[in-house]
């Protein structure tokens, strides 16, 4: 069952969508999903985000996917990473309180530029227990102070992706000390295209085993 919704970010007002999943499983765990860059046609309703929740769907977990400030019916100007930070902090308080989902089991997914978004404020994060980032570009792991956080993380990306080139990515990746894992995917590049089902397989894959 999906459910459009409103929320607040600071002063802004931000859209979203909450999907339900159909199984009679009380209290099901969520996902806050963050959508691609929206100078590349990024936003909520993308197709691979939308398969993304799908399959979390399937698979008994609840998902908020959300437009970031300035794009689509969410209100404010785009800022480039420097404060969609406060967009995540705001869905993951509106994820945190939504009647009949697990408060105890949230977790974060994001795709390229809001995977991006989500690393580099993950530290400002207390509720998510675990992340998926998806073809996340290289210098957004080199530095800031989610090197230290313990929480599980699944990096996962395409061998052939020449935006976020997984050669660099496995050697930043294998220099964090805490919770990383990466997975790659052959002949998959940046849009997944065609390789949708693998992402998505990959994402429940790891956010059973770490709610298990």
């Amino acid at each position: 069952m999906q459910t459009s919704i409103s929320f607040p970010s600071g002063s802004l007002i931000l859209e979203g969508v909450i999907t339900v999943p159909d199984t009679r499983v009380a209290r099901a765990p969520i996902v806050v999903v963050c959508h691609d860059h929206p100078y590349f046609k990024g936003d909520m309703h993308q197709d691979f985000v939308n398969q993304l929740c799908g399959a979390l769907s399937r698979s008994g977990f609840a998902s908020l996917r959300f437009n970031f400030r300035g794009v689509g019916g969410s209100e404010g100007v785009f800022t480039n990473g420097r404060e969609e930070g406060l967009d995540i902090k705001a869905a993951l308080e509106v994820a945190s309180h939504w009647p009949g989902l697990n408060n105890k089991q949230i977790c974060l997914l994001g795709y390229s530029f809001g995977a991006s978004v989500i690393l580099s404020n993950l530290k400002q994060f207390k509720d998510p227990i675990a992340s998926v980032l998806i073809s996340l570009p290289p210098s957004s792991v080199q530095n800031g102070t989610h090197r230290t956080d313990p929480r599980p993380r699944l990096f996962l990306s395409g061998d052939v992706d020449r935006v976020a080139p997984v050669v660099r990515l496995r050697e930043l990746v294998s220099t964090i000390p805490y919770g990383a894992e990466l997975v790659v995917a052959d002949g998959v590049d940046h849009t997944w295209r065609a390789h949708e089902e693998r992402a998505a397989t990959e994402t429940v894959q790891f956010f059973l085993r770490v709610l298990n």
